[in-house]
């Protein structure tokens, strides 16, 4: 089941980063709709339909709700995804996949190339993911046709909802093209926030409250098939954000936290996993509110939604599952992996 949603302005989406008029006077937004925040608009909307009939969805308290988000994406017509972090622009400036071998990661032979950006439809990842032969020349999205910046200004306000002097501020806002709104995957439960919420409405998604129109989607999340593997070498495809923590202040990841996840969802032993290459989008940082404790949430790290690992499994798998859930935050929407070839 899904939810697509309809802005009806510009969005502000936290960035992990404090801000305060006056003080921090730029607020900047995520160029991504976070999916914790998707979850608490609708763990707020049921809230306030009725805070305990629905306490088993809403858990109010607990990090997590009830109901699963698979996952959350910009939407045109059908679910658009950042271009794999493995496609990069060659020494000519066309759009290749990378090829790596041994130490070396190469791009039409040569050792120069430049990351690219953009996004790609579903059908097109998953011939990706397939190990088909894709133009992206042809196919990739524009950042810029899905999304622009927009700057506003903005007035501090006292206790009393007066003007309070010297708190001048500005803030860059996420405003996504006409035909683009956003597509919410839900799993478990999916059905019973439905008849919670009504199949159609309106919501408050992120920073200042902005509404969102949305209409549920009765259609089942598109299908995400299994595949046949030949050889020892798998690619995943981190398609939304990766929390892997292995310290307390969130500020590192590691290879063999990823390796201890995945052999659990694979049932292959750990030590018979191994990283071999990372294409990395960069990390990200993640915050929120914590609404119990009435104070900002700590900053975890992920790894942006993009970024491709390829991973050498010793002894080879037979076949691969449509999709993987790895790390932390795994029903707010956190950590799809899709697993994919990486040649047909």
């Amino acid at each position: 089941m899904r939810i697509i949603m309809r802005p009806n302005d510009v969005l502000f989406l936290n960035a992990g980063r404090e801000f305060s008029a006056g003080e921090t006077h730029l607020g900047i937004t995520q160029t991504f709709v976070p999916p914790h925040t998707v979850a608490g608009a609708i763990r707020s909307a049921l809230y306030f339909k009725d805070s305990n009939g629905l306490d088993h969805l809403i858990r109010a308290g607990e990090e997590e709700p009830g109901f699963e988000i698979l996952g959350v994406f910009f939407w045109k017509g059908i679910e658009l995804f950042p271009l794999p972090a493995d496609v990069v622009e060659d020494e000519d400036g066309r759009l290749v996949l990378a090829s790596p071998e041994g130490d070396v990661v190469t791009a039409s032979g040569s050792i120069h190339f430049s990351p690219a950006t953009g996004f790609i439809r579903l059908d097109t990842l998953l011939d990706y993911l397939q190990g088909k032969e894709v133009d992206f020349e042809r196919v990739v999205i524009s950042k810029e046709d899905v999304y622009t910046l927009e700057d506003r200004i903005g007035i501090g306000l006292t206790e009393k909802k007066t003007t309070a002097e010297g708190l001048l501020y500005r803030t860059r806002n996420l405003r996504l093209r006409e035909s683009v709104g956003v597509s919410v995957w839900l799993g478990e439960r999916g059905d019973q926030v439905r008849d919670a919420l009504g199949a159609t409405g309106l919501l408050r998604l992120g920073g200042e409250g902005r509404f969102v129109r949305y209409s549920f989607d009765d259609d089942q999340v598109p299908e995400l098939p299994e595949m046949d593997v030949r050889g020892s070498l798998v690619r995943l495809y981190v398609a939304t954000p990766l929390v892997l923590i292995t310290r307390r202040d969130g500020r590192e990841y590691s290879t063999w936290n990823l390796r201890y996840e995945l052999s659990k969802a694979l049932g292959v032993k750990a030590e018979k996993l191994r990283i071999r290459w990372f294409f990395s989008n960069g990390i990200l940082p993640l915050t929120g509110w914590d609404m119990k404790n009435k104070h900002p949430k700590a900053v975890r790290y992920a790894v942006s939604p993009g970024s491709v690992y390829y991973v050498e499994i010793e002894g080879g798998l037979s076949s691969l599952p449509g999709y993987l859930k790895l790390g932390e935050l795994k029903n707010l929407g956190y950590g799809l992996v899709l697993p994919g070839l990486i040649e047909s």
